[in-house]
């Protein structure tokens, strides 16, 4: 079953793994260009509006060479279903073969393909060269753009940010818009190690303090891992430039560690910005949570000798073993022996949407094309969540079917036996073709809405391995299984919205991307912060007594605030608000 489902995410990732791509070059700040006064997404236009490809007439072919944002498209024209799918836009792409050197070569020569993917000092490049379009007069040839969730706030990014001064339009941001549901919420969230929380008859947890006693119960139980190594109940590990054992805490109440080396608990389930070394804090809960676990014998001694890759080795890798009972957010990916716990007032942070894009990359078109139309029909075509559902899973009757005389779309018969059966081999449609990737990132995510939905009238994303009936199949592993018995839902992710305890939005989330970094000096004071903190609190982890503790902690207040942790605490609350302001007024609020 672990192969299976190891298989399936694979796939949920593979849409999205060119999103480290192109991410090697620095992203403007709001220092390069400010922004004024809220500007409309979409201007009036002065051009002829296209006119659409009907089904109805013949459709005329034009051919568009498209430059990929790496070489994980292969290059070359389509054929198959994504043939068909272009087709449907009057539509051929060519694609380049891509490289380092022929990136280069193509912004010296200025011989671009009519569509290219480009980072955003490409971009700076291109436009200051002429040799990209002024997107502005053409946007009515884009319709699709307006469907687009969020697309307002990441038109208006690309023109305050990325215009090099202009103040128009010339790159369009890619996979903007909603995030994929994938039932999960990644890293953040508390992890019970299943079989021991179920040996011990599933004992209801209404605070992280609860879990002592469940620990307890474990190490009664469990006192041995099956290598006759010790259990604890967790590990945490320490490096010297992050709170690590903070983070993990600390996200069960939907803080971010964004901003901790800079004196900020910044919570995204409140928008409160919380200074790090307030005596009732977040910090100061979390290493006393921590101490408690040492002097019960429940936390690993050796965790501050740890390092991520051991940490990783023995609660991933290693998870049959049985070493832990519980992971949290410091410590990343997933497998089966580890499940989600829910407590009362736990809230989990997993950002819902890509409101100014993701990777790093835009499209944009040659000002010397010959084949305008074309290239804005293929932004349009990047920009509509129903091509991109083809796209992904091919026409409709192969992996999906919509219901005759509804828009509701469903499985097919065929792909729930394909899921059923293991999905060890890519799909194969009727016609005999494989399901291959096109593997590049249009302008929609693959969480965006199409125009179909499921029975109750909700929207179904671009991507059918993610429907629910989908992850009831492939998340059907024997612990998966009994998770959902004990819970009564299908998905984690479905058990946080029902009880009010999932955020995916707010009025912090993404304003890190609008935020001015520390000078130098600064730096030295954050360095020596860090290092003043995490060293103090080591030590009240460790500490013998809640006195020892206490002194550690007044201690570590008085030096803290000596080097200046106030005064970079309001200098980062500043910065954080400014962010927000023009966060908000990117996207029109």
């Amino acid at each position: 079953m672990m192969k299976m489902y190891k298989k399936i995410l694979a796939m949920i990732l593979a849409a999205s793994m060119v999103l480290a791509a192109g991410c090697g070059k620095t992203e403007p700040t709001q220092n390069e260009n400010k922004p004024s006064e809220s500007t409309p997404a979409v201007k009036e236009s002065e051009s002829t509006p296209a006119t659409e490809v009907s089904e109805e007439e013949p459709i005329e072919i034009e051919k568009v060479t498209l430059y990929p944002q790496s070489a994980s498209l292969q290059s070359g024209i389509r054929d198959g279903y994504m043939k068909e799918l272009f087709a449907k836009y009057g539509l051929e792409v060519e694609v380049w073969a891509f490289s380092e050197d022929k990136t280069n070569a193509i912004l010296a020569s200025g011989d671009l393909p009519d569509v290219m993917y480009v980072t955003a000092d490409q971009l700076k490049t291109l436009i200051e060269g002429e040799m990209v379009l002024n997107l502005e007069d053409y946007l009515d040839q884009i319709p699709n753009l307006t469907k687009v969730d969020s697309i307002d706030g990441a038109l208006n990014y690309s023109r305050e940010f990325l215009s090099a001064g202009t103040g128009d339009l010339y790159g369009i941001p890619i996979y903007v818009g909603t995030l994929p549901n994938t039932g999960t919420t990644d890293r953040n969230q508390l992890m019970l190690y299943w079989d021991y929380y179920k040996e011990i008859g599933f004992p209801e947890i209404e605070s992280p303090d609860d879990l002592i006693d469940i620990f307890k119960q474990m190490k009664e139980k469990f006192p041995k891992d099956k290598l006759g190594n010790e259990t604890y109940a967790v590990a945490t590990l320490y490096r010297t430039d992050r709170y690590d054992f903070l983070h993990g805490y600390s996200t069960l109440y939907g803080y971010t560690n964004t901003y901790f080396t800079k004196m900020v608990a910044a919570n995204m389930a409140t928008g409160e910005l919380e200074y790090l070394l307030e005596e009732d804090g977040i910090l100061k809960d979390a290493i006393i949570w921590y101490n408690k676990l040492y002097k019960e014998g429940l936390l690993d001694p050796n965790s501050i000798n740890i390092d991520r890759g051991t940490l990783l080795t023995k609660t991933w890798d290693g998870a049959d073993v049985g070493s832990y009972f519980m992971v949290t957010a410091e410590v990343s990916g997933s497998n089966d022996y580890f499940k989600p716990i829910y407590f009362p007032g736990e809230m989990v942070y997993n950002r819902g949407t890509n409101q100014f894009g993701g990777n790093g990359a835009y499209l944009v078109v040659n000002a010397e094309s010959k084949n305008v139309d074309a290239a804005l029909r293929l932004l349009n075509m990047f920009a509509d969540a129903d091509a991109y559902l083809e796209w992904l899973a091919g026409p409709e009757g192969e992996i999906w079917e919509v219901k005759e005389g509804t828009n509701e779309a469903y499985l097919t018969d065929k792909f729930v036996e394909y899921l059923e059966g293991g999905a060890s081999e890519e799909f194969t449609f009727s016609t005999g073709e494989q399901r291959v990737l096109f593997n590049t990132l249009p302008i929609v995510t693959q969480g965006s809405p199409t125009s179909y939905t499921d029975a109750e009238g909700n929207p179904r994303s671009t991507f059918p391995w993610q429907w629910s009936e989908a992850l009831v199949i492939t998340q059907n592993a024997q612990r998966q299984v009994e998770w959902r018995e004990q819970y009564g839902y299908d998905t984690w992710f479905n058990l946080l919205k029902d009880k009010d305890a999932l955020v995916t939005s707010g009025r912090l989330v993404e304003a890190d991307k609008f935020i001015t970094q520390p000078s130098e000096e600064q730096k030295l004071t954050i360095n020596a912060l860090t290092d003043t903190i995490l060293n103090a609190s080591w030590k009240m982890i460790y500490a013998e007594s809640d006195t020892e503790l206490q002194g550690i902690w007044d201690q570590m207040i008085k030096d803290a605030e000596g080097l200046g942790a106030k005064d970079i605490y309001d200098w980062t609350v500043q910065n954080i608000e400014n962010a927000v302001k023009i966060k908000d007024n990117l996207i029109g609020k």
